[in-house]
């Protein structure tokens, strides 16, 4: 059977943009070069994600944190 992928509730888009605001990026333009690298696709806003990519940008924005938290960037 075919499962078809849906795009984020309200729940799973706050998730995403909690994380995107943790990273404290300057503009929407570094926000949307977040998503990209997270998805590995060109996405514009949050909505615009399926819930197969949920868990990859979340893994990646993470990552990210950690990273600019260990660096003393946050």
């Amino acid at each position: 059977m075919k499962r078809t992928h849906y795009r984020l509730n309200a729940k799973e888009i706050d998730q995403v943009m909690r994380a995107v605001r943790a990273l404290r990026r300057s503009s929407a333009a570094e926000a949307r070069q977040m998503l990209l690298k997270g998805s590995g696709r060109n996405v514009q806003t949050v909505p615009e994600l399926y819930d197969v990519e949920l868990g990859r940008v979340l893994d990646y924005l993470e990552r990210q944190r950690r990273i600019r938290r260990s660096s003393g960037q946050l």
